[in-house]
């Protein structure tokens, strides 16, 4: 079998990917039988032994960091240097790397295939479902514009997309809703680049650290693209709540958008920190030549939240919070309220608005009587399962 291998230190092996296009790397013949794989592989490092660690959410999850300042800064330490790594090297394109088989090189000439989005995708059982283009683009408007189409697609195959009437025009409202002021999020000075290289999984259990929280390895690396410079370079599970719960901010909803943006700063200062050692001259200097008056990724990261930007981002990127997002980080700035005018604004999201209303509903009763008969249960009026927001 075919396979690539390779064990490299994590700083050697940043250097080869992300300072050369294309990248040659080790390529083997294994003759020996045995193995389960049929596909290709590469091994970048090997994670084992008793003193590696364990997964981030063993060790932190449900502490406040806070209350752990020595610990809490290793951990921010850790994932700004990560965060630094990937996008001090500017790209030329969104994409993402594709490995070349043939030579063993790799080169950006995939498309930015991100976790979330290989979710959707996977999760359709159609002959055809819905898929992000083979393609990579030049500028952020044309990624936004092809990802919501994706969205909408997904939306329209998904007989289980939505729960009533009510709810589906509330979904095809607030899609044609982001479309409409994509243009005041989209950062025009920086819409032509730079691109930085973005990790788009950022599950915590991806992480091993050890017991003072100094970060040791990190997996599931696959999901790298290169992106907007834009998008939520922020940790999501800073207070481990749900993105959804964090977007709402108020004493209904416990504050804890307010408790996120306390964690948000003190990740900054590490942050800061850590990019004012690091060689991030290529990135800083690209963002200048760009018109860019934010000139750091700092900078960048910290616009992104002031101006809401993130929550845009975050909104459009999500598997299942793109509505709950809009209505309480993006929607009130231009209604005042947490809600469209969802009666008419629907209608703007596609021709014959109300006849793909009654389509969804019939899609969710044939739904909904499929799984039914699965268990042998009547079709009675309660939704399959529960919704929350997983990113």
């Amino acid at each position: 079998m075919n396979f690539l291998k390779k064990y490299l230190e994590t700083g050697d092996w940043y250097k080869q990917l992300f300072y050369m296009s294309p990248v040659c790397i080790s390529w083997l013949q294994d003759t020996a039988g045995g193995t389960p794989l049929t596909t290709g592989y590469m091994v970048i490092v090997c994670v084992s032994g008793p003193d590696i660690g364990y997964e981030l959410p063993l060790v932190v999850r449900n502490k406040a960091l806070a209350l752990h300042p020595a610990k809490m800064r290793n951990l921010f330490r850790g994932v700004s240097r990560i965060i630094l790594a990937l996008a001090r090297v500017p790209q030329p394109r969104i994409g993402a790397f594709r490995f070349n088989s043939r030579d063993g090189t790799i080169a950006l000439d995939n498309r930015p295939i991100t976790c979330d989005t290989f979710i959707l995708e996977s999760r359709m059982s159609d002959a055809a479902p819905p898929r992000l283009p083979q393609t990579t683009y030049n500028s952020v408007d044309r990624f936004f514009s092809s990802l919501a189409t994706f969205h909408d697609e997904q939306f329209q195959a998904d007989p289980n997309a939505t729960l009533s009437e009510n709810d589906c025009r509330r979904q095809m409202g607030t899609r044609a809703f982001l479309r409409s002021v994509a243009h005041q999020f989209i950062n025009e000075s920086r819409t032509h680049g730079p691109f930085a290289l973005y990790m788009s999984d950022k599950n915590a259990a991806n992480m091993i650290v050890d017991r003072d929280w100094n970060v040791k390895a990190i997996y599931d690396l696959e999901w790298i693209i290169s992106g907007p410079v834009d998008l939520p370079h922020l940790p999501s599970w800073l207070t481990w709540d749900a993105v959804d719960d964090i977007a709402n901010d108020g004493v209904e909803h416990d504050g804890k958008y307010a408790e996120y943006d306390e964690a948000r700063k003190a990740f900054m200062e590490v942050f800061r920190e850590e990019e004012g050692v690091a060689d991030c001259a290529a990135l800083e200097a690209a963002l200048a030549s760009a018109g860019s008056t934010s000139t750091t990724l700092s900078d960048v990261m910290d616009e992104t939240w002031t101006s809401k930007r993130i929550w845009f981002y975050k909104s459009i990127m999500s598997i299942d919070a793109m509505v709950q997002i809009a209505e309480a980080q993006i929607i009130p700035a231009f209604y005042g309220s947490t809600e469209l005018p969802y009666e008419q604004v629907h209608r703007t999201w596609a021709p014959q608005a109300d006849d793909i209303v009654k389509r969804k509903m019939d899609d969710l009763a044939t739904y909904r009587a499929q799984v039914a008969a699965m268990f042998e249960k009547s079709c009675d009026a309660q939704p399959v399962g529960a919704r929350h927001a997983l990113k």
